[in-house]
């Protein structure tokens, strides 16, 4: 359910912007690369994962939890993702867990958030079943209703996209300050 709860009232839209802005530059600065094709995922995995973390604190189901409890899904051809996903969870203080999409597909134990990597989306229907939030770097993903949440670009510069129905469907309380500087997809 998507309301109108504000979890820390000095995060205007204005000062979410500049907070995102200061990240990917930050970001950008430390040489993050990605070596998956720029159409697919525009926004190298360190920044965008940086980025997501910051999401946590605006969906109301993970901010009682210290850690939320993440599980990467990917395929062979992911597995590189996989990797550089790992690291940049590990290295902002996030455990995380990693299991091929086939093995997930059988049960994804006990998680709270899914990064969906390229070629994982299959996964959507078990984290919608069991209200498990799911995110991604792939734009296109959230755009088709397959991932939750997703950090893709507008203008060169990251942006938050939002899909509400899967959100909704995915049992998420995602504040309106989060809302009012993403894209969002009905």
């Amino acid at each position: 359910m998507i309301s109108h709860y504000y979890p820390f009232s000095m995060f205007s839209s204005a000062f979410m912007r500049i907070a995102l802005t200061v990240l990917f530059v930050l970001c950008l600065g430390s040489g993050a690369t990605t070596t998956l094709q720029a159409q697919d995922m525009p926004i190298p995995v360190r920044i965008h994962v940086a980025l997501l973390k910051k999401v946590f604190s605006f969906n109301r189901n993970l901010q009682s939890k210290p850690s939320p409890k993440i599980t990467i899904v990917y395929t062979d051809a992911s597995a590189n993702i996989k990797d550089e996903a790992m690291k940049a969870f590990t290295e902002i203080g996030i455990s995380v867990s990693a299991m091929k999409l086939e093995q997930a597909l059988k049960g994804l134990g006990e998680t709270d958030v899914v990064y969906v990597a390229p070629g994982a989306a299959t996964i959507q229907k078990i984290c919608e079943e069991r209200g498990i939030f799911t995110i991604t770097g792939v734009p296109a993903l959230v755009e088709t209703g397959k991932v939750a949440i997703g950090i893709g670009a507008e203008g060169g510069k990251p942006k938050v996209y939002v899909n509400v129905p899967l959100t909704r469907a995915q049992k998420q309380e995602l504040s309106s300050d989060l809302l009012r500087v993403s894209r969002v997809f009905q």
